[in-house]
């Protein structure tokens, strides 16, 4: 299942201030105006050399769509996890134990048991 990307504003990209600029100077606003747009064309649009857009395009393609919460507090249920071998203890983490693939950090005052649950 293909999730569609929402279009983001341009001043939300982890792109340089003068390039964010030069693009909404020209017009562009969203990234679904840039994502139409045939590179050479908008090289030429915001005079900047068609690697930089390339490079640009490329951070747009490696971007995931958002999630819902519910969505994000599903997937973490279905994380495997791993149980202390404390069943009070997995109670209190919610009746699993820790989540495998995740740190989970454990604090607390001197003389708690910290380190031997490590």
């Amino acid at each position: 299942m293909r999730r569609s990307v929402v279009p983001r504003p341009i001043i939300t990209l982890n792109i340089e201030e003068a390039l964010c600029s030069k693009l909404l100077k020209a017009g562009y606003r969203t990234t679904s105006d840039i994502r139409l747009k045939d590179p050479k064309d908008l090289a030429t649009d915001i005079g900047v050399s068609i690697e930089v857009v390339q490079d640009m395009l490329r951070q747009l393609k490696t971007e995931v769509a958002p999630v819902s919460a519910l969505k994000a507090l599903e997937r973490e249920r279905q994380r495997p996890t791993i149980s202390t071998s404390s069943s009070a203890l997995d109670h209190m983490l919610g009746g699993y134990g820790v989540s495998a693939g995740r740190v989970t950090e454990f604090c607390g005052p001197p003389g708690v048991g910290k380190t031997q649950l490590g």
